[in-house]
């Protein structure tokens, strides 16, 4: 009998809250707070001091911020501890960062403002540090500020290293519109064939049978299956924790279904899309994405033995909703797994 390719993508559902190519940009504010060591230039004769720090900023875009910054430190003279300093820098820096696909996100930045130690002058100020995304809304940074203080008759060269915390209160700058898929209401011949190839191949994957998406109450919760040209999609119900990438045990058995499929059929592989919700940072989410489709990855391997090279992570972010960003359902929805594969069918 003839063979059809039709291209199977198994949707699982994850909870959670996303850097990518053409991304939308996040917008909006953040604050932050942190202490370091201020280290003071030789030639000033004066000792390192501890420091206190806070920053409140407003990100334009994925990359691009701009925020204030105010440190206080308190150097002391080498020859007398007793003589101190209650010394400052206020200023304002741009920052820019540089997107990965990992939890950290390196930064650099360039600044200018007035720099108390001795006296008070105007200090342009380089900053080089990296962020670590504990969740979509609060992450730990390292930062290095290298100042130059220009006194008229000597310039001072002074560094201070700092550890602390932001939080930020950013948003996609749109809502993307949902992606809708329009039931087929009439079939071509070819679509015909490839959707009967489809329910003897998937009647065993689906929990209430094969049926199209939209016709007789069918719905990606009850199992259903789109038609893009001869293109299959089976769609399955798989949710977790909110702003979790980890698999939750009432969730598994549809997965399992993906991970049986694929052992009938071992030549074939997947790719596994990883998606997020619109709510919180940008930068979060895209990571988000990614470690929901490793999770949907190590679950398959691990329990269902398929082989790691056979499937593929990849992080989408907020790209493609299937529904509504403007509502906690739809978000909900969203925030999901997709694993697209191909495997031949009788037709």
């Amino acid at each position: 009998m003839k063979k059809a390719m039709v291209a199977v993508a198994v949707s699982a559902m994850l909870v959670g809250s996303g850097y990518a190519m053409n991304m939308t940009p996040v917008k909006g504010g953040f604050i932050g707070a942190g202490f370091g060591e201020y280290f003071t230039d030789s030639a000033r004769d004066l000792t390192n001091s501890m420091g206190v720090n806070m920053t409140a900023g407003y990100h334009f875009n994925s990359n691009l911020a701009l925020q204030g910054t105010g440190i206080m430190m308190g150097p002391s003279e080498n020859s007398n501890e007793n003589r101190h300093y209650n010394s400052y820098f206020l200023g304002l820096e741009g920052v820019v960062t540089v997107p990965t696909q990992t939890a950290l996100d390196p930064f650099f930045g360039f600044g200018f403002g007035d720099l108390k130690v001795k006296s008070t002058s105007f200090a342009p100020d380089l900053l080089l540090g990296t962020n670590f995304n504990l969740s979509h809304t609060f992450g730990i940074n390292l930062t290095l500020r290298h100042f130059i203080q220009m006194t008229g008759t000597s310039n001072y060269n002074d560094n201070y290293l700092s550890v602390g915390a932001t939080w930020s209160f950013g948003q996609p700058a749109v809502v993307m519109p949902a992606a809708q898929v329009a039931p087929v209401k009439t079939l071509t011949a070819s679509q015909a064939v490839a959707l009967n190839s489809a329910k003897k191949e998937l009647k065993d994957y689906l929990p209430q049978g094969v049926h199209q998406c939209g016709h007789d109450g069918a719905t990606p919760e009850t199992g259903c299956v789109t038609l893009n040209g001869n293109q299959v999609t089976m769609h399955l119900n798989v949710r977790f924790v909110k702003a979790k990438a980890n698999l939750q045990g009432q969730f598994t058995p549809a997965i399992n279904k993906l991970g049986k499929f694929m052992n009938q059929y071992p030549t074939t592989q997947a790719t596994l899309f990883g998606y997020a919700s619109s709510d919180g940072v940008l930068s979060f989410n895209q990571k988000l994405s990614l470690w929901r489709a490793q999770s949907v990855k190590t679950y398959l391997v691990s329990h269902d033995h398929i082989d790691a090279a056979r499937l593929k992570p990849v992080g989408m972010g907020i790209k493609d909703p299937i529904a509504s960003n403007a509502t906690e359902a739809g978000r909900t929805m969203n925030r999901r797994v997709e694993a697209a594969v191909s495997v031949n069918v009788p037709s």
